[in-house]
């Protein structure tokens, strides 16, 4: 199996813009990346791929929560969810939408931007 058939057969939460949808390689996602936008609330985009991605067969490994300054009162919120298949993928998917200082989402626009490699020892430091 492609490393980008295995990107594009995750599942999408509703919402998500085909659009947007941009599968890929570079410098620094080898095997493979996957980046679109979703309307909705990013505490929902959260859930739907901390339940759904197991459910595809993609064991969890390690989460981590982000809070950045990003522009005149605005923050970026974030999450990055790192899975493991089949002790050979490693699967990184990165979530953000901007907050007001209050925490509360500006606008509905939810960003994914997913990364696939080999398993390794550096897929459980990330």
């Amino acid at each position: 199996m492609t490393y980008k058939r295995l990107l594009q057969l995750l599942p999408e939460p509703s919402g998500w813009v085909p659009s947007t949808n941009r599968v890929d390689t570079n410098a620094y996602s080898l095997l493979g990346f996957r980046s679109y936008d979703v309307n909705g609330q990013y505490t929902e985009v959260a859930k739907f791929f901390r339940v759904k991605i197991p459910q595809a067969g993609w064991r969890p490994l390690k989460e981590a929560e982000l809070l950045t300054p990003y522009d005149h009162g605005a923050f970026i919120q974030g999450v990055s969810l790192l899975f493991s298949r089949q002790d050979r993928y490693c699967l990184q998917i990165n979530l953000g939408t901007t907050v007001d200082e209050q925490g509360i989402q500006k606008g509905d626009r939810v960003w994914v931007h997913m990364t696939i490699s080999w398993e390794d020892y550096n897929c459980y430091l990330r």
